[in-house]
């Protein structure tokens, strides 16, 4: 007979978390732009709950504490690296891009280069 391990959604708990995490509405942890509740599974800047501290550095995976917004795009993209790094990479290439004028940051321009 197997043990099962328990997964980050065995008791429920991870779910509560996120649907809470969704009804605040809060913006993206890593880009800080605005998460649109409508859009569907598979769209790049759709809603995922992102883990600070990622498992596989020894994060908890259901742990309200570790849990946050983000788009899907930023949640892959930034991977394992820490939250710190990846947004100074988002703002390096934000920069490179473009999306950064010279009278300061540009949600609008960041926010088409997200749907692109």
């Amino acid at each position: 007979m197997s043990v099962q391990r328990p997964t980050k959604y065995s008791n429920g708990s991870f779910h509560v978390n996120a649907a809470k995490i969704r009804r605040r509405g809060e913006p993206c942890h890593l880009c800080g732009l605005h998460i649109d509740p409508t859009l569907g599974d598979y769209h790049p800047g759709r809603f995922t709950i992102d883990h600070l501290q990622p498992g596989a550095m020894g994060g908890h995976p259901r742990s309200a504490d570790n849990l946050r917004p983000a788009h899907r795009y930023c949640n892959e993209k930034r991977g394992t690296r820490d939250a710190r790094e990846y947004r100074a990479a988002v703002t390096a290439e934000a920069q490179l891009a473009d999306i950064v004028n010279p009278n300061g940051y540009d949600p609008d321009a960041a926010q088409a280069h997200l749907e692109r």
